[in-house]
């Protein structure tokens, strides 16, 4: 018994989820072969289904062809008439047995209706076996009128859609695991996108395991698993075996996870869990980020805002009480900022869409140390944590990192300035600490306005610049892209080091 379309659809789809990454390079394999159309061969979309250890009997798959496929009849076919047109007594096949008849009504039934041509039987035959394997399908008539024997397995089942029809995979994906609607097709979309900073139309192992947020999935904030085991659990089921990811295969992943998610809500949380998107281009991050530089600047113990809320000590608050124990810790956050942070930290599998807050807890008190330090003595705590808008940090950034393109332009416009430095005698940081102690400045610690710094080279130094070397200069040393140059770190790389004093020397 054949299954219908709809159950085979579906059972396609378990097995697609089953088989993880081995399936998503199958299809990505799969799909690198097919035609300008988008039309697969039956020999492709059997190695495919062999590769991604999907078991679909012969029937099913034929079933596929004819709903999803186009059929085009093999070279050597056998031309026989159409028997649902011309009743089997009018070939002359009384003279067979009633089982060869019974094999020339079988083969005529699954030959496609053509024009009215001269039956088998009709040739002079004198071997009565031969003519029961004409009827059969075994051998047929040549151009020339020879016998020839059937040699192509699809010959003698095609039925216009069958073995040796073609496919459209994409049509096909479509229907099995459902087409993704316009809202969530653009959160795939500002995922991979984010992913490709470069524009490289395509994204690597590396920055899948950069950019998938790990800590905020359900297991990893319970404490069942730690981040390295879920991002290999992660790859496992997704990309672990392509050394490219194109949008296509980033696509049909998450139109494989879409496939089990019915709202897209639900949908819209998944994807900011595991990339941070959201639909309105809200950065989290951001958001955490402000958190971590208030908690930092003011040493707040977050958790002691919280524990009330939590009675039962689960871990899980709801939103409302999440809410409430940001405004009491003196946090100052937006409503949309504190919603992110809610939903960033939602555990989507319970039921009441509690928010986990020992996970939020534990993620902003990394400013002071890092968690379970006891059992990886060896890690690496930085003295000062590396967060957007500390001083320190600032400090310690002072540059921006450009493209190669760019870098090579700078690096021949700061070694000219240095020159015409050397040639006038003239050392830039005394200029520039003047216009940073001017009334009129903003008073911020080895920075300068673009307008300062543009005066002092061009009134101070004697240096004019065009409009696009100028705005080079600041897109390099502008590392809060806030319009304040770090004057200190262009200082750096223009005026000569100092010389060490040697007190032996004469």
């Amino acid at each position: 018994m054949v299954l219908s379309l709809f159950f085979i659809n579906e059972k396609f789809t378990e097995q697609l989820r089953r088989s993880g990454s081995r399936a998503i390079k199958a299809m990505a394999d799969l799909h690198r072969l097919a035609d300008k159309d988008g039309y697969v061969s039956r020999c492709e979309f059997d190695d495919a289904l062999k590769k991604a250890c999907i078991f679909l009997p012969t029937e099913e798959v034929d079933v596929l062809f004819r709903a999803y496929g186009k059929g085009d009849p093999p070279v050597d076919a056998p031309k026989v008439c159409d028997c649902r047109k011309y009743p089997l007594r009018d070939h002359g096949c009384e003279h067979l047995s009633l089982k060869a008849q019974e094999q020339c009504r079988h083969a005529h039934q699954q030959q496609p209706p053509k024009q009215k041509q001269q039956h088998l039987c009709e040739k002079p035959v004198g071997d009565r076996k031969l003519v029961e394997k004409l009827c059969a399908g075994t051998y047929h008539h040549s151009k020339s009128g020879k016998i020839k024997k059937e040699t192509s397995k699809e010959t003698s089942n095609w039925d216009g859609r069958g073995p040796s029809g073609r496919i459209h995979l994409d049509k096909f994906l479509d229907a099995a695991l459902g087409k993704m609607n316009d809202f969530r097709h653009k959160l795939v979309s500002a995922a991979f996108a984010k992913i490709d900073k470069d524009r490289k139309g395509y994204a690597t192992i590396d920055e899948i395991n950069c950019y998938y947020n790990a800590l905020c999935q359900p297991a990893v904030m319970e404490r069942r698993k730690d981040e390295d085991q879920m991002l290999t659990e992660y790859l496992d089921m997704s990309f672990r075996l392509l050394d490219k990811i194109f949008p296509w295969e980033f696509k049909l992943y998450h139109q494989l996870v879409s496939a089990e998610v019915r709202e897209d809500k639900h949908f819209e949380l998944l994807m900011m869990k595991d990339w941070k998107v959201c639909p309105d281009g809200f950065d989290v991050d951001a958001a955490e980020n402000k958190v971590k530089l208030t908690v930092y600047r003011n040493r707040i113990n977050l958790a002691e805002f919280f524990i009330d809320f939590d009675k039962l000590r689960s871990g899980y608050i709801t939103g409302t009480q999440f809410q409430s124990g940001l405004v009491l810790s003196g946090v100052t956050v937006t409503e949309r900022e504190m919603t992110a942070l809610a939903d960033k930290y939602r555990n989507p599998l319970d039921g009441q869409k509690r928010t986990c807050y020992r996970a939020f807890v534990d993620e902003v008190n990394t400013v002071f140390t890092l968690k379970e330090l006891e059992r990886t003595p060896l890690r690496y705590v930085p003295p000062v944590p590396p967060l957007l808008g500390n001083y320190t940090e600032r400090f310690r950034i002072g540059e921006r990192h450009l493209t190669q393109e760019k870098e090579h332009k700078l690096s021949f416009l700061i070694e000219k300035i240095r020159r015409m430095c050397k040639i006038k005698g003239v050392l830039a940081k005394p200029l520039f600490d003047d216009a940073a102690k001017n009334v009129n400045s903003t008073k911020r610690v080895g920075h300068v306005t673009m307008y300062q710094f543009r005066q002092a080279l061009k009134t101070k130094m004697g240096i004019s610049l065009s409009d696009d070397d100028f705005f080079l200069i600041a897109e390099k040393y502008d590392e809060q892209m806030d319009g304040m140059i770090n004057y200190v770190a262009f200082v750096g790389a223009v005026d000569p080091p100092p010389t060490p004093f040697d007190p032996y020397r004469d």
